[in-house]
């Protein structure tokens, strides 16, 4: 057990010393924290099993105008959301690859400057994102399926 507690301390320590040295990745910290923390809070708070198919059938977008047809600023209204939810995807999913190189190089002495970290980030986008959505399909499976 004892063993087991100076694993994790030594860990624990040395993610400390780096979050202080390196205080410029923060900025890569609060943007990669924003996707983990939204999705566990509304995982909680709203899960999949109260998404009823009713409730659908009234949503914003769907509503239609008075001849019928959907309107122009309810299909204007839905593109800018998407648009918004990727853009919030890939800055998120840039952060966490360009904070990922930028420890992996402070734990080996390097500086990395947050230029290049972001970067890397960049370049890695696919690989980081395969990887959370797995996670998260993983997590799904586990808790709700």
């Amino acid at each position: 057990m004892s063993q087991a507690l100076s694993v994790h301390r030594h860990i624990l320590k040395e993610a400390w010393n780096i979050t202080w040295r390196f205080k410029r990745l923060w900025i890569l910290g609060a943007l990669a924290s924003f996707w983990t923390t939204n999705n566990i809070l509304g995982t909680f708070l709203n899960p999949p099993t109260s998404v009823s198919p009713a409730r659908w059938n009234n949503a914003w977008w769907t509503t239609p105008t008075m001849n019928g047809s959907v309107s122009f600023f309810s299909i204007l209204g839905l593109l800018i959301g998407v648009a918004v939810m990727g853009f919030m995807i890939w800055l998120v999913t840039a952060s966490r690859g360009g904070l990922i190189a930028a420890v992996s190089s402070a734990e080996q002495g390097k500086n990395t400057p947050l230029r290049e970290a972001w970067h890397i980030g960049t370049r890695h986008f696919w690989p980081v994102l395969g990887i959370s959505v797995a996670g998260k399909l993983i997590w799904s499976l586990l808790f709700f399926g």
